[in-house]
């Protein structure tokens, strides 16, 4: 009769996954991770042919949990939704906020991309900002983040009080503003607010 295993691959996925939120991929050794899961390193490679290949598991379930956060819907408006639900992602989920957005344990350029495909696909089917040029659209995306975070880093430290309606309706304020007036660019256009009457 076969051995039972007594370190499965949910286990080592689980302490992986676990060991990056906590300290990023700087320990990312199979060492460590044996360490914490009180065995020898052997486990670990016969349920992964390499650390590279346990490293791809480790972003792809941090993207299923991205997903999932950022799938969450409040309003009729998609693009207003995941605004809102990246809000809400940062007051339920401090600890995966702080080691994804605040130390990019994760890595950046991984987790950017990502977020950025979840709301280009949005994007793709948005009426309101079908004109939009590549440029602009970024910048919708960009500005989509910063308020989203800006919400929930708030409502997170009990700084703001907003009602679900409030939320929704300056989100829905922050994306018409962009796609109307093209902010982050250079134009002097763009610029609705009289400088020099507030000077």
């Amino acid at each position: 009769m076969a051995r039972k295993k007594s370190i499965t691959d949910i286990q080592i996925l689980d302490m992986a996954y676990q060991i990056v939120i906590e300290s990023g991929f700087k320990v990312f050794t199979a060492r460590n991770i044996a360490r914490h899961l009180n065995c020898s390193t052997q486990p670990i490679y016969l349920e992964f042919n390499s650390m590279g290949e346990l490293k791809k598991a480790v972003m792809m379930r941090l993207r299923k949990e991205l997903k999932i956060a950022l799938g969450q819907r409040y309003t009729a408006d998609p693009l207003v939704d995941i605004g809102l639900a990246f809000a809400d992602f940062v007051v339920t989920q401090p600890v995966l906020y702080d080691a994804v957005f605040v130390k990019a344990n994760f890595g950046v350029d991984a987790v950017r991309d990502f977020l950025n495909q979840q709301a280009d696909l949005i994007l793709s089917d948005y009426q309101p900002a079908a004109t939009l040029t590549d440029h602009q659209r970024e910048d919708l995306i960009k500005g989509l983040w910063i308020v989203g975070t800006g919400v929930g880093s708030l409502a997170a430290s009990g700084f703001v009080q907003l009602t679900d309606n409030q939320r929704s309706e300056m989100m829905l304020a922050v994306l018409q503003d962009f796609i109307a007036n093209g902010r982050f660019t250079n134009a002097p256009s763009a610029i609705a607010l009289d400088q020099a009457a507030v000077m």
